[in-house]
């Protein structure tokens, strides 16, 4: 089977390295993303015989992308146009613009860029200095647009599911701190919320999505915030596996990923899979000495040993725990 693997990230490599495992796979991986211009990759993929793309930037496994997984400020305005919760944002496209509003808006608040960057992760200003600061930094490296919101104190939760255009299935759901670590232990967010996003978010957010007819199929994340008063804010889509989630997926999804994603593809995940097993494993993902980093175990207190053995900062792991369950 030829496969094609897309992006330039640590997703892409880790899919690679399990896709090619199966010495009867040819898997080209493109880097360079060029396979994305629509013309040349109907071109390629009919030439080539290509069975599967992976699109690892977007979490495509179909060349349509809508923009709401592209751009914070689309899935903002996604989530306000079909009443799904979502803290108060505010977008500019003009660094003198945010610079007039922060004079006038009450600290916290959180200033990303439009297009989501592992180099630039969400960050909060406390300050009118740190905000002009951070908003001057990301205008000066070439970002188009910025999304200011309020800044709420609460656990990061994402729930990733498969979509082949008319159907789902739950893959794994995760919960993380500012980026910079994650776990597939999700015991600090209450079975009451979980309950509420799964019947009472998610299919309104499901609904929205098919009605956009925007021929999506893929693998994605919503991410949510939740509230030390146990209220759920959707905050943006999670495009493909995390950078910190994708190992979590790999080594946690008991079946077969091949598989996943050409059934995804294909339109045929209900056909193929009552549902999606998951192994007994506890997971922590962090970055370490200068790469990611994750570990597995069959108790959460063992991950942690081992977390703190190969490198993870033992510090932000306290940290994060007290921030889960504090």
């Amino acid at each position: 089977m030829q496969i094609v693997v897309t992006g330039k990230n640590y997703q892409a490599r880790k899919i690679t390295e399990l896709l090619s495992k199966n010495k009867d796979d040819f898997v080209f991986t493109d880097y360079d993303c060029a396979f994305q211009m629509r013309e040349y990759a109907e071109e390629f993929i009919r030439a080539n015989n290509i069975s599967l793309v992976v699109d690892t930037r977007y979490g495509g496994l179909s060349p349509e992308i809508p923009s709401f997984l592209k751009y914070i400020s689309s899935a903002k305005k996604f989530a306000y146009r079909n009443k799904i919760p979502t803290n108060k944002f505010w977008i500019f496209e003009k660094q003198q613009q945010a610079q007039d509003f922060i004079l006038e808006t009450e600290f916290p608040i959180v200033i990303m860029p439009d297009i989501p960057n592992a180099m630039q992760p969400p960050f909060i200003a406390e300050t009118k200095q740190k905000a002009e600061k951070q908003i001057e930094k990301l205008f000066q490296t070439d970002n188009k647009k910025i999304i200011i919101e309020n800044y709420i104190s609460g656990v990061e939760y994402t729930k990733y599911i498969a979509f082949d255009g008319n159907h789902i299935l739950n893959l794994i759901d995760t919960v993380g701190y500012f980026d910079e670590i994650s776990t597939n232990n999700t015991g600090c967010v209450s079975s009451f919320v979980k309950t509420q996003i799964e019947n009472e978010i998610m299919p309104l957010l499901l609904d929205a999505f098919m009605e956009e007819e925007n021929g999506f199929k893929g693998i994605f994340g919503a991410r949510f915030l939740v509230d030390k008063s146990r209220i759920p804010y959707f905050t943006k889509f999670r495009t493909f596996f995390g950078e910190l989630d994708v190992d979590i997926a790999l080594n946690t999804i008991d079946t077969d990923i091949k598989k996943l994603f050409l059934s995804c593809a294909n339109g045929n995940l209900i056909a193929d899979f009552d549902k999606i097993e998951k192994n007994a494993k506890y997971a922590i993902c962090a970055e370490a000495e200068g790469k990611i980093t994750s570990v597995f175990a069959n108790t959460m207190s063992k991950v942690i040993d081992l977390a703190e053995f190969e490198g993870i900062n033992t510090d932000l792991i306290t940290e994060a725990i007290k921030h889960w369950h504090g």
